[in-house]
């Protein structure tokens, strides 16, 4: 427990997206994701084109791009959620506010 079992860099979309076609012809299997991508940041207009009208102007759009990669049950607190998953398929596995004590071990925060 002295290391992270991943690595943090900043990159553009462009070569996130490559990096993320040649893993998938590589033979390690590495997972890859941008989290939380602020659209306005790598794809300025985006939101003005696609607005989501289910969402009030004050929230700002982020993307999560990934491979298939399996994420642990967590809550996102706060954050508007709307999963669009293409191409591929993903499972979510939802749980009511109620369930929040069983879900996690020791107090939040």
């Amino acid at each position: 427990m002295q290391h992270l079992n991943f690595v943090r860099k900043q990159t553009t979309l462009r070569s996130f997206l490559e990096l993320l076609l040649a893993e998938k012809l590589s033979p390690t299997g590495y997972a890859l994701a941008a989290q939380g991508v602020a659209l306005h940041n790598c794809l300025p207009g985006f939101s003005h084109v696609h607005a989501m009208p289910l969402f009030p102007d004050t929230v700002l759009p982020r993307m999560w791009i990934c491979d298939a990669v399996k994420v642990a049950t967590h809550n996102d607190d706060e954050l508007e959620n709307i999963a669009c998953v293409a191409p591929g398929r993903r499972q979510f596995i939802l749980f009511s506010p109620e369930a929040v004590a069983d879900l996690y071990m020791g107090p939040f925060g």
